[in-house]
């Protein structure tokens, strides 16, 4: 969960349109949400300024997908590295609304598009195209 759903969420109970146990229920699983076979940190956000990262390559497409629904649930962007095009179409067809960039081996779900900043080397390139706007991020003064 991002700091602005946290404030949205208070700033509701405080404006009494949410009940408090409601509210409750959702921070409820802050900071961690252990599934059997993985351990989400839906504090990230608040502690890095960016979600969670989900490394996909030792993972089935059933737990990628069962990971980015948790994490979409909570609203939090999410970012999936080092997945291949067959496990990609599986979790996309399952949770949708993603997409896969091949070239970069990624699965990206974005909540907020922020400008890119800052340059880096030809080797990383792709990777970091993709990473460098994601949410959370402030984006460079303007050079």
């Amino acid at each position: 969960m991002e700091t602005r759903h946290i404030k949205a969420l208070l700033e509701s109970v405080a404006a009494g349109t949410l009940p408090v146990a409601d509210a409750l229920a959702k921070l409820r699983i802050l900071p961690f949400e252990d599934l059997e076979f993985a351990h989400i940190d839906h504090h990230r956000a608040l502690r890095k300024g960016f979600g969670e990262v989900v490394y996909g390559q030792d993972k089935s497409a059933g737990q990628i997908a069962t990971i980015v629904e948790r994490l979409i649930a909570h609203e939090s962007g999410v970012l999936v590295t080092r997945i291949d095009p067959e496990k990609a179409e599986a979790v996309l067809s399952r949770v949708g609304k993603g997409r896969y960039e091949a070239d970069a081996r990624m699965l990206i779900w974005q909540t907020q598009v922020l400008p890119p900043r800052g340059a880096v080397p030809l080797w990383c390139s792709r990777p970091a195209l993709r990473t460098s706007p994601w949410p959370g991020r402030p984006p460079s003064p303007p050079r």
